[in-house]
């Protein structure tokens, strides 16, 4: 009897909770948002070409995630994202703002991907004035991590 009890109880815990998570992934405008893409390969070049200070921003390699490297560039509203070497895993670069996250991946995760630059461009960006973080980070299908922040950049 006590058996039944706990397992009505968990089953009312499960539904409340998926009924909260069906709400918030409905919620307003206001709410933050993942935006998330597999970047296409780019050129070196192409990154760092036409670039003022004032527009790019680049973090990485970390103490903990040393084969990445992420750039965001405001004018182009792109994230850049550079295997620095094979090491068999994804490698990832973010920047948030305004409690939203935008997260780019670099798929380049064999000897052949060492150096290659990947580009997501954005149909949303934080607010003109907004400061962001950036971070790096890897993985593969079924794990990731990401750095701790760099510095705050603001536009």
């Amino acid at each position: 009897m006590r058996f039944a009890r706990k397992h009505i109880l968990s089953s009312s815990a499960v539904i409340a909770l998926a009924a909260g998570i069906s709400i918030g992934l409905e919620s307003t405008a206001g709410a933050a948002a993942l935006y998330a893409k597999t970047g296409t390969s780019v050129s070196h070049s192409y990154v760092f070409s036409n670039v003022d200070s004032g527009d790019m921003r680049c973090f990485g390699p970390e103490l903990d995630i040393t084969d990445a490297v992420v750039c965001y560039r405001y004018d182009r509203n792109a994230t850049y994202v550079q295997s620095k070497k094979a090491s068999g895993n994804f490698k990832l670069g973010q920047h948030a703002a305004g409690g939203n996250t935008w997260r780019c991946r670099n798929n380049y995760a064999n000897s052949s991907g060492t150096g290659t630059w990947v580009e997501c461009k954005w149909s949303t960006k934080p607010a003109a004035g907004a400061c962001a973080v950036l971070r790096v980070g890897h993985g593969q299908s079924d794990w990731y991590v990401v750095s701790k922040g760099s510095f705050t950049m603001c536009f």
